[in-house]
């Protein structure tokens, strides 16, 4: 099972509640309206596009329900867009009888029917919430098999190694890929630093760091970086290849978290990876997948052709199909 909620209006009318923080702190707390899922699921991954003005912050929560029964609210994330002196972080697992959350991923100790988030808007003013998402899975049947047409989108090579931390940075170098496409698409100017390399080191990877993880892989926090850029930005979790194709076909290419043992990838720059990042850039003729995979030791090998097949074993297994979904506000997109 793969889903996807979202909300982009947080009044009362879409079933948000206001209410002041607790202890008299400056700021907001927004309950949101219970949701239910399009079908059980067991992990939840929330995403988020948020301005925050200076010395303000997020804190955002969720917790999941099931006949009569509720969790807890857990702890997820803790974040602001500041480049320097920023609160983001994650928090611990929180484990108890219900479930545990995984860096950036609320995991159940059994499928929930239904989900409510919480977010507390620290400050004065405090932030505003463009968008909130979660993408869900769980037990089902895989989805089925389609076509893979021939399409490539041109997105600049960006090679992680090329930067300081290189081999750890797989997720905001993707990231500076897909905005630099978009600055090249679309010419906005607020992504203007992205069609330059050193945007990966220099803006990208401090801001998707998240001390608690002590890395820069929490999904949650890169798109939320892309979407403090004015980019509408989610996490998402898809079941097939095929299913990427409209996102492709669209213009929007697709950031994906892959994983792999020696010998399930042929023509991957590593021999193994137990978490990475890249850029699915279209199909060829033959049906391989055109990536840009930032491993590759130096731009020119960042373009790769992959198995399809393989891929999205790679891509199902690591991470539930999880991707990243990033393009200008006002785009025309597929459904989620």
């Amino acid at each position: 099972m793969r889903g996807f909620i979202g909300w982009d209006a947080f009044g009362a009318e879409q079933g948000w509640r206001a209410e002041p923080l607790p202890e008299g702190a400056p700021g907001l707390m927004l309950t949101g309206p219970v949701a239910a899922a399009p079908a059980p699921f067991s992990a939840a991954v929330p995403s988020w596009v948020a301005s925050t003005p200076p010395a303000s912050w997020i804190e955002l929560q969720l917790r999941a329900g099931a006949g009569e029964r509720w969790t807890a609210f857990y702890r997820v994330a803790q974040w602001d867009d500041l480049p320097a002196g920023s609160r983001r972080t994650s928090f611990g697992p929180q484990r108890d009888a219900d479930g545990f959350v995984a860096t950036d991923t609320l995991i159940l100790s059994a499928p929930a029917e239904r989900a409510q988030a919480r977010v507390l808007l620290y400050g004065a003013p405090p932030p505003t919430l463009h968008r909130l998402a979660l993408a869900l899975s769980g037990p089902g049947a895989p989805a089925a098999a389609g076509a893979l047409p021939a399409l490539e989108l041109a997105v600049p090579p960006r090679a992680q190694l090329d930067y300081p931390d290189g081999p750890n940075i797989c997720s905001p170098t993707s990231v500076s890929m897909a905005l630099a496409y978009w600055q090249a698409r679309t010419g906005d100017p607020q992504l203007a630093p992205f069609a330059e390399r050193r945007a990966v080191a220099k803006i990208a990877t401090p801001r998707v760091y998240d001390p608690a993880y002590d890395g820069h892989g929490n999904w949650s926090f890169n798109t939320a970086f892309a979407g403090s850029l004015g980019l509408d930005a989610a996490v998402a979790r898809f079941g097939s290849l095929a299913e990427l194709v409209p996102w492709l076909q669209a213009g929007v290419p697709v950031i994906v978290s892959v994983a792999w043992r020696a010998g399930e990838l042929a023509n991957a720059p590593i021999p193994a990876s137990r978490g990475h990042l890249l850029v699915l850039a279209g199909f060829d003729t033959g049906g391989r997948a055109i990536v840009a995979d930032p491993r590759g030791d130096t731009e020119a090998e960042v373009r790769r052709l992959y198995d399809a097949a393989e891929l999205e074993r790679a891509w199902q297994a690591n991470s539930d199909g999880t991707v990243y979904l990033i393009y200008p506000r006002g785009w025309q997109v597929p459904a989620l």
